[in-house]
Order: C-alpha cells, then structure tokens, then sequence
C-alpha cells in the first residue's frame, strides 16, 4: 500500500475495508465535510442499521446505529503525533474485530435514576463489549441488557 496522505484518509480506509469485505464492493460510501470524512455503510444483516467511520487527522470514531435513541454505540481512536496509517490500521482491526464477532453490540437498559435525570426517551444505551469480557459479566450485569447481537445475527 502507498503512503496515506492526509488527504485521503476515507478512501484508504474505504479500499482497506473493501479489500477485506469484498461483498462491500460499492456500498460503503464516502462523505466529507471539512476536515473530518466519513467511511459509512448499512449493515448487511440488520436492516435499519449503520457502521460509520468519521476520520479527523489524528482521529477517528467508529460508530454504529441501531435506529434507538439516544444514538450510537461509538469508540474512539486517537493517535495524534503517530502515523495517519497507524491509526487507520488500528480502526480496520476493530472493525474486523466486530464483523467476526470478537466484539459484540449490547444495549443496556438504564436505570430509573439515570432515566429521570437524562429527561429524554432513551431507555437503554448502545454499546461496543469485547465478546470475551461480555462472557464474564456477572449475572447482575447481564440481567440490564436489553439486546445483544453480533454482526450476522442475534
């Protein structure tokens, strides 16, 4: 692979995932807005449901959607003073960690306090959860989740 220049972030990150997913040949869509571009595509197996990458120059932030408010489960990657490509790197291990069901998407249920003080609908949140830590949460924590679900299915 070439050197990634800052200027186009979004569409190496685009080939790489491409290269990796080849059934994403020409659905993930690239958008730019100022200095930040975004990497985004509906997920395949869950109709209503959005993976995006926005990419600053010394960052990025993976988000995915699942329709419900409050919004996205969202994980962050900074590498300020280290390569554009390094970090890139470090957001397609992620993505790859999620698509092959390494990291699992839960949504919780919150509590009735924290209901009350947010005064907004969300009855849960949506969160990333490496699948090796969820295999360990207690059964107090697991009785909160709402929903979980991999990439491919439930």
């Amino acid at each position: 692979m070439s050197a990634m220049t800052e200027s186009q972030p979004a569409e190496r990150l685009r080939e790489r995932l491409e290269s990796q997913h080849p059934g994403w040949r020409g659905r993930l869509r690239v958008d730019t807005d100022g200095a930040v571009q975004t990497v985004a595509l509906d997920v395949p197996s869950h109709s209503g449901h959005r993976l995006a990458v926005e990419i600053s120059p010394s960052e990025a932030r993976v988000s995915y959607h699942d329709g419900l408010p409050p919004g996205p489960a969202e994980k962050q990657f900074i590498w300020a003073n280290d390569p554009l490509s390094d970090g890139i790197e470090a957001v397609c291990r992620f993505v790859e960690d999620l698509t092959h069901g390494h990291v699992v998407l839960v949504r919780r249920r919150l509590s009735r306090l924290i209901r009350f003080l947010r005064r907004d609908e969300a009855e849960s949140l949506l969160c990333f959860v490496p699948a090796a830590e969820l295999a360990i949460w207690s059964s107090r924590r697991r009785g909160a989740i709402v929903k979980s679900w991999t990439w491919d299915g439930p």
